[in-house]
């Protein structure tokens, strides 16, 4: 289902707007360009975020709530999720790609660049071009260390480290020092995610419970911020928080 709330002008101007004085660098006509031919949408938990028909693709933009790119293991018949999306960050969307992006939230808005604009704006802007060029190099250096620190590890530290990937990156700080993942990142999703069974995350959950590192509640997992500040250091997320 696409997600397609409708916005009336003025609210859809606003949403555009606040988004704009993230692009400090862009001129007055590219701001213009850009408010003209973009997109405003909103969706619900689950909706998957797409153009429409006649388009063939683009950039998403989250403006608030969280996303999740999936694929459907046909072998397995499960979902497994890639990654999670954050506001202000590009996520390329291309038509007929087998990963769909979601909204992974109860509300999401976001806004949409056709790949016509994209185009536009990366041939005759170059600021548009090197803002999107620093925030791809930041999701590839991202990924890399995920790859090195948390997903080519055994089993039991994958977890661990991917939990407190996830807080560090995803995680709302509480009172005491904690910090607690969004509620929609539970632990089938951290199986998906870590490509491990429900019963060994819950197993590896209940371990760094007794170690004091996670503490779980319902319908929520929380990590002490000091294990989760540790980890960032020891693997350099810090450097690319945004």
């Amino acid at each position: 289902m696409i997600g397609l709330g409708v916005y009336r002008r003025d609210e859809r101007q606003v949403v555009v707007n606040a988004f704009l004085e993230r692009l400090t660098t862009l001129g007055e006509l590219e701001r213009k360009y850009f408010s003209k031919n973009c997109h405003v949408r909103d969706c619900k938990y689950n909706e998957e975020i797409k153009f429409n028909d006649q388009d063939v693709g683009g950039i998403c933009y989250f403006i608030s709530g969280l996303g999740a790119l999936r694929i459907y293991d046909y072998e397995q018949q499960k979902l497994n999720y890639i990654a999670f999306c954050r506001p202000n960050e590009p996520y390329f969307i291309e038509k007929d790609a087998k990963e769909e992006l979601v909204a992974f939230d109860d509300n999401v808005v976001y806004i949409l660049i056709p790949a016509f604009a994209v185009k536009h704006l990366r041939e005759y802007s170059t600021a548009f071009n090197q803002i999107l060029i620093n925030d791809m190099i930041n999701l590839v250096n991202r990924e890399k260390l995920f790859n090195s620190y948390c997903y080519t590890t055994p089993m039991n530290l994958r977890v661990e480290r991917i939990l407190l990937y996830l807080a560090f990156f995803y995680g709302v700080k509480q009172e005491q020092s904690w910090l607690r993942l969004p509620r929609r990142i539970d632990q089938s999703v951290v199986a998906s995610f870590a490509r491990a069974s429900l019963s060994t995350v819950n197993q590896i959950i209940d371990e760094l419970c007794r170690r004091g590192i996670l503490k779980k509640g319902r319908r929520k997992l929380m990590l002490t911020q000091v294990a989760v500040e540790q980890f960032s250091k020891q693997t350099f997320f810090r450097n690319l928080l945004k």
